[in-house]
C-alpha cells in the first residue's frame, strides 16, 4: 500500500505511514483517482520538447530532464498526479528529432565530388534525384 500523502510504500496491513505517519486506509490501495491533477512538469516537458524543434534544440535538454523528473513524481504520487504519457512524449520528441536531423547531415555530404578542376560540385546529385 502506498501512502497518499508522501508516496512511500508500506506493508498492506499498516495503519500509519512509516515515513510521514499519515493515517492509512484501504482507499490508498485503489487505482489512481479519476480527478487526479495533470503534472505541470509533464506538460512543461512536452512543450519544451516541441519547442526544441524550432529553437535549434536549446530546449531539448531541459525537456528531457523535466520529463524524467515528472515521471518519478507521478509514480510516487500514488494516483494524485497523472500525465506520464505527456512526460514520455516530452522526452522522446527532442530525442527523435535530433536523431532525424543528424542523419540528414550525414547524408548531405555523400553527394559532393571533385571535378576535374578540383572544385567541389554537386551536379550529379541533382541529376539523380538526390538533394544536398
Amino acid at each position: 500500500m502506498y501512502c497518499p500523502k508522501c508516496g512511500t510504500e508500506n506493508p498492506d496491513d499498516a495503519q500509519l505511514c512509516r515515513f510521514c505517519s499519515w493515517v492509512l486506509t484501504s482507499i490508498s490501495t485503489i487505482a489512481p483517482s479519476p480527478d487526479a491533477k495533470t503534472s505541470g512538469l509533464a506538460i512543461t516537458s512536452l512543450v519544451l520538447g516541441i519547442l526544441s524543434i524550432f529553437t535549434l534544440f536549446l530546449t531539448a535538454l531541459p525537456a528531457i530532464i523535466l520529463g524524467i523528473i515528472s515521471i518519478f513524481k507521478i509514480e510516487k504520487s500514488a494516483g494524485q498526479l497523472k500525465g506520464k504519457g505527456l512526460a514520455i512524449a516530452g522526452i522522446t520528441v527532442p530525442s527523435a528529432t535530433s536523431y532525424g536531423t543528424s542523419n540528414n547531415d550525414r547524408n548531405s555530404d555523400a553527394c559532393t565530388f571533385q571535378s576535374q578542376n578540383d572544385s567541389p560540385e554537386t551536379g550529379l546529385c541533382y541529376e539523380y534525384g538526390f538533394s544536398r
